[in-house]
């Protein structure tokens, strides 16, 4: 197999990677993602794992690169990653009692052969219903920034969980089994 890029600087990413055996090195992607294009999330996920991967394949011309992006998405808004507690807090009453997906776009790129792979996995999350307190509390300890809807499913957050259907990994960032079953060929 040749050589794995990990266009991504997700800790969850690398650590499902490692857990899972396969060898890779981290190169992250340099984009900003634009949640307000006009295309279904499911798409929008798609669309911002190859932009990725095609971004650092410019950089290792003989490599498999992996890209992936996380959108959650609710009553037809895509949510990323909040800049502010004050964002993330908005995010987190939004989801509060409501079911959510969490959708993982993932790119696998043969950069030498200019072939991809493009794939996304959706995921159902119910919150349950929380006091805003208890969401407000959350949002002090710091874990919802850097996460897609702000929360961590693998943290604190998932105190707020009622229940999932799907992937548990694919919430983390990286559907797993499809990942795998794709690098495998």
């Amino acid at each position: 197999m040749k050589p794995l890029i990990l266009a991504s600087a997700s800790p969850q990413r690398q650590i499902l990677l490692k857990e899972a055996g396969i060898r890779f090195i981290v190169d992250p992607a340099h984009i900003e993602e634009d949640l307000t294009l006009n295309m279904p999330p499911l798409e929008l996920a798609r669309f911002w794992s190859f932009k990725k991967a095609e971004e650092v394949a410019k950089r290792h011309p003989t490599k498999l690169i992996l890209g992936a992006d996380t959108i959650v998405a609710i009553d037809g808004q895509c949510l990323g990653k909040p800049r502010t507690k004050k964002e993330g807090l908005a995010m987190l009453r939004l989801l509060n009692g409501k079911t959510h997906r969490v959708i993982t776009g993932f790119t696998l790129l043969d950069s030498g052969e200019k072939h991809a792979l493009t794939h996304a996995v959706t995921t159902f999350v119910q919150f349950k219903k929380n006091r805003i307190k208890t969401l407000r509390e959350y949002v002090q300890t710091g874990e919802p920034m850097g996460k897609a809807g702000a929360y961590a499913i693998q943290g604190k957050g998932a105190a707020l969980i009622a229940r999932i259907e799907g992937s548990y990994s694919n919430v983390l960032g990286l559907p797993m089994e499809e990942v795998q079953r794709a690098i495998r060929g």
